[in-house]
């Protein structure tokens, strides 16, 4: 009883105080929420702040700097970066105000926005902010214009004028720059291209990629002492900008020509590009300054990863074989590409297991599977390795793989990732023509390989990367080089009888039947290589590659561009030039060279003598513009001497004038040059480089040009050495009016013609040499040149130059020396002219009977000859053996001059 009355009394003292919790609860309740509303009414704008302060778009936002824009020498736009916007969202901020103001259809507001300026869809952003309410960043859309982003705004901004509209939040934009280059392909080997990171590759972005980048710069945003929103900005420090030595409107001049030449080459000789490579440059003679330079193949800077899609199938399949075979060259033990695989399965297992072994991660390719003979890929595992428990005397059949007891399993029996499975391999695949088709163990060249080489041959720069033989461009160095160290005086006489033999080789010249006599003008402008190398003889191997290295052969010329080739290990040394090699450098053959190595050391002899650093970048600006870095033109060293350096320029004019560059000249102007044609490696292939180096005026040069074409597309490649002269004159055509250097030579009817249709003849550049007709005396005025009064002289009939008493050639106005001790080599002598028989015959001429001997008139063998001039260049009266007196090509007598 009393225990009933405890636990009844207990349970209503509990419900007594149970209650009085239950109010003070409400109570405190009460006050919390009271206190709520009064603290929201006064300070709840200084709280919401601090709440915003925490969403994503009140965070600190990095400002990105603008990267340095690249100009040509006037002022011209090559490279420079435009401002776009990438659109993030964040849903967590959206999910803040949807809270807040009960209101979800602000996703749908925010979506329908994004959709209507970005073009994404609306129902899928619903569905991602929906799913992911937290979330505080999504990448909407990249690098969207600035008209598509004020677009955007002023949708918020009618949005919350419109009162019954839904807001639109959570969306923000970063800002970023985008490298753009306005000429699409133009100068694209010397301006390089940027990644999404700003960092350059190639040319001058990646050689000046510190310059050109800047500092990024920071907004932060943050609440002050006063509850007060505030912002604090650290600005970005744009990059510099390169004012470069290039001129725009002559890289667009070499650039037409260049492509206009490869174009109608193409699918001319072989299928595919006009030519492998084509290179041009041009520079300023006194500067080093380059005013173009070029490559073939080229690429759009603003789509450089499409670089590979300008290659035909047939050309990427043969750059796969090409690094097919390197990779095997290159591997450690060897390699082998199984194109019979009779040859596998005619060996017994122990044989045949070594086979694929051998093949294993070595062979990239099966050729020419034959129909029955054993699956060389049997049993084997994607990485090449031999499966477990596969045995190799199984397999034969189209259909698969032999079971053990000699069954043909004709099931798949294989993984479909090409593992064996129980020792078996996949069922063969047969082409169209039911022939089977044996995949690769392992594939060494990938579709992906092949695709990157193809952009790298393309991204990369010809006229400094690449080497090759330079040929007879060559040749005028070691006329210098003999000159300047007066191992020659410039009026020796070599005879050329077609070839000559050095260190146990026939070296032949260009002219198989020989070129006879040659003095040193001849043998540059005929481009003689019998003559040159006996210059080399007469220099010697020391001096010869003394004055190699002068000329900065072997070394880099340190232009300012990304990617410059070394070529020290391919010329040669004191260790390595023996009496063949010094024969063979003296016209260009045997040792490699880059163009702009070679153009650089070419101008020196040509310019008095004086090595210039060739360089791109002449000034550096920053953000306003203001000079950072004037880039002068540097001298490096003097190759040759002031006078020698006036022969050799007096030597390559004669190849313009009367040699092998006469189609070089472009119409009024004067030039000179040196053609170039050297055979590559193999040689048994025939593949030619060819090239011709000209420089304008001829008198005073300017600029110099650097045309070579890599193997072009012809079914004699020897014939691009006169295309090479033809590019030069088309450029220099059009780029000497230009550059507003007057005309030396007087039009032709047909050439004045020829400009006047072209849209390039220019009155102002054209002053020409004048002539008239004097009429009546000759002691009269016969001539006028450049408005001076010239006499004619009664005895030789050669104008006079009133200042220097020089006589002049009254058809060019320039100064001649008609008593000249040197014979006229330039106009030769029939076969057997002037070897006169001297043993009582009747005086005349011989012939040339059997075996090659020289006969008198009356038929008889001639025992002694007269005023003949032998090998080492002398006149001579000889004694004949046999009738005999010198060997030719082919070891055949020939009578010849």
């Amino acid at each position: 009883m009393n225990d009933r009355n405890s636990s009844g009394l207990f349970n209503l003292q509990m419900r007594k105080h149970l209650l009085v919790f239950v109010f003070i609860v409400l109570a405190a309740l009460a006050a919390l929420v009271g206190r709520i509303v009064y603290i929201n009414k006064k300070s709840g704008a200084e709280y919401e702040k601090k709440v915003l302060s925490q969403l994503s778009g009140y965070d600190s936002v990095v400002l990105p700097y603008k990267r340095g824009s690249i100009l040509d020498s006037k002022g011209t736009t090559l490279a420079t970066c435009e401002k776009v916007y990438n659109v993030k969202l964040s849903t967590k901020d959206i999910s803040y105000y949807i809270e807040r103001d009960k209101n979800e259809g602000l996703y749908q507001a925010t979506a329908d926005a994004l959709a209507t300026c970005f073009g994404v869809n609306a129902s899928d952003l619903v569905a991602f902010m929906r799913s992911n309410p937290d979330n505080t960043y999504k990448l909407v859309a990249k690098r969207v214009a600035y008209e598509e982003v004020e677009q955007f705004n002023e949708m918020v901004k009618a949005a919350k004028e419109n009162k019954e509209a839904n807001n639109i939040y959570g969306v923000a934009f970063d800002e970023e720059y985008i490298r753009s280059y306005p000429n699409g392909s133009m100068a694209a080997d010397v301006i390089g291209f940027t990644n999404d990171g700003n960092e350059g590759s190639y040319g001058l972005e990646q050689y000046y990629n510190d310059t050109l980048n800047g500092t990024d710069g920071r907004m932060f945003g943050y609440l002050n002492e006063n509850s007060n929103m505030e912002k604090t900005t650290i600005p970005a420090v744009d990059g510099q900008t390169l004012v470069t030595t290039i001129d725009a409107n002559i890289q667009r001049i070499v650039e037409e020509k260049m492509i206009a030449l490869n174009e109608s080459l193409r699918d001319n000789a072989r299928e595919g590009l006009g030519s492998n490579n084509t290179g041009v440059i041009v520079m300023e003679c006194d500067t080093g300054n380059i005013l173009a330079m070029a490559s073939y193949p080229t690429f759009d800077l603003n789509d450089e990863r499409k670089a590979s899609s300008y290659y035909t199938p047939e050309e990427l399949a043969r750059i796969k074989e090409k690094l097919t075979a390197e990779k095997l060259a290159k591997m450690e033990n060897g390699g082998t590409v199984i194109t019979d695989l009779t040859e596998v399965a005619n060996q017994n297992q122990t044989e045949r297991t070594s086979m694929i072994q051998y093949a294993n991660g070595q062979a990239s390719t099966i050729q020419n599977p034959k129909p029955g003979t054993i699956q060389a890929a049997q049993g084997l595992n994607p990485d090449g390795t031999l499966a477990t428990g596969t045995d190799v005397n199984q397999g034969d059949g189209v259909n698969g793989s032999n079971q053990p007891d000699g069954n043909t399993n004709t099931e798949n029996t294989g993984n479909a990732d090409g593992t064996a499975e129980g020792g078996y391999v996949n069922q063969i695949q047969t082409d169209e023509f039911g022939n089977p088709m044996i995949q690769a163990v392992q594939e060494l060249v990938t579709d992906a390989d092949v695709d990157d080489y193809a952009r790298a041959l393309r991204w990369s720069n010809f006229c400094i990367q690449s080497t090759y033989e330079p040929g007879s461009v060559a040749k005028p160095f070691t006329v210098a080089c003999g000159l300047d160290s007066g191992k020659m005086t410039g009026n020796e006489v070599y005879f050329c009888g077609g070839n000559l033999e050095v260190g146990g080789f026939k070296i032949k010249c260009h002219n198989r039947f020989g070129d006879g006599q040659m003095s040193v003008e001849n043998a540059i402008a005929q481009s003689c290589n019998v003559a040159l190398m006996r210059m080399g003889m007469q220099i010697g191997t020391n001096t010869f590659l003394d004055y190699f290295r002068r000329f900065n052969f072997g070394y880099k010329t340190n232009i300012d561009l990304a990617g410059e080739a070394k070529t020290n290990t391919l010329v040669f040394n004191e260790n390595t030039m023996g009496p063949t090699e010094l024969a063979t450098s003296t016209f260009g053959q045997g040792f490699s060279v880059t163009m702009i190595e070679m153009v650089a050391a070419f101008n020196s002899i040509i310019n008095g003598g004086y090595y210039y650093q060739p360089h791109m970048v002449s000034q550096i600006l920053d953000g306003n513009g203001a000079v950072v870095r004037n880039i002068e033109p540097c001298v490096l060293k003097q190759t040759v001497s002031n006078s020698t350096s006036e022969k050799i320029v007096s030597y390559c004019n004669a190849v313009v004038t009367n040699g092998t560059g006469k189609k070089a000249r472009p119409a009024g102007y004067a030039i000179g040059g040196k053609t170039g044609t050297a055979e590559t490696f193999p040689r048994d292939k025939h593949d030619y480089v060819t090239s011709f180096m000209g420089y304008a005026p001829a008198e005073d040069p300017k600029i110099i040009v650097y045309v070579v074409l890599d193997r072009p597309n012809l079914p004699d490649q020897q014939g691009g050495t006169a295309l090479a002269c033809t590019m030069t004159k088309d450029i220099l055509t059009e780029v000497l009016p230009y550059m507003n250097i007057f005309m030396t030579e007087e039009l032709t009817d047909a050439e004045k013609e020829d400009l006047i249709s072209k849209g390039l003849y220019n009155e102002a550049i054209y002053r020409p040499v004048h002539r008239e007709d004097a009429g009546g005396d000759s002691d009269g005025i016969a001539v006028v040149l450049d408005d001076k009064d010239i006499q004619i002289d009664k005895e030789t009939g050669y104008a006079i130059d009133p200042e220097t008493g020089e006589f002049l050639d009254p058809e060019t106005g320039y100064p001649i020396s008609p008593s000249s001790d040197l014979p006229d080599f330039s106009v030769r002598p029939e076969a057997a002219d002037g070897i006169v028989p001297t043993d009582g015959t009747t005086q005349g001429t011989t012939t040339q009977g059997t075996d090659g001997q020289f006969l008198n008139a009356d038929g008889t063998t001639a025992s002694t000859i007269q005023n003949y001039t032998g090998d080492n260049g002398n006149n001579v009266n000889s004694d004949l053996v046999n009738g005999t007196v010198q060997q030719g090509p082919d070891d055949t007598v020939r009578n010849r001059h």
